[in-house]
């Protein structure tokens, strides 16, 4: 279990097996991927991303009603799963790293 909830949100985060749980792991996986390559890509410090170098990314699933998602420092990432009923496709989309 992830370190960065409270006792009670714990509660509330669906296990990694959870097939909620692998499809937000895999479709991070794919985008940290994309970042990652264009990261390399760049021949300058990007201010804007540096920090994004080398983190550890964890994605966890809540189980609430919430139609959102977001990142905490460090890398984490939660998803909730009102907010992947509205999703359709397990493709990551095209990251366009000249926008960051």
């Amino acid at each position: 279990m992830p370190k960065f909830f409270s006792k009670k949100d714990e509660l509330r985060i669906l296990s990694e097996e959870h097939p909620d749980s692998v499809r937000v792991k895999m479709i991070g996986e794919q985008i940290v991927e994309a970042l990652e390559s264009d990261l390399k890509a760049m021949k300058s410090e990007n201010v804007s991303v540096a920090h994004l170098r080398g983190l550890e990314w964890e994605f966890v699933v809540g189980d609430m009603p919430v139609v959102g998602a977001y990142c905490l420092a460090g890398g984490k990432i939660v998803v909730y799963r009102a907010f992947l009923e509205q999703i359709k496709s397990n493709r990551c989309p095209k990251i366009d790293t000249k926008k960051l």
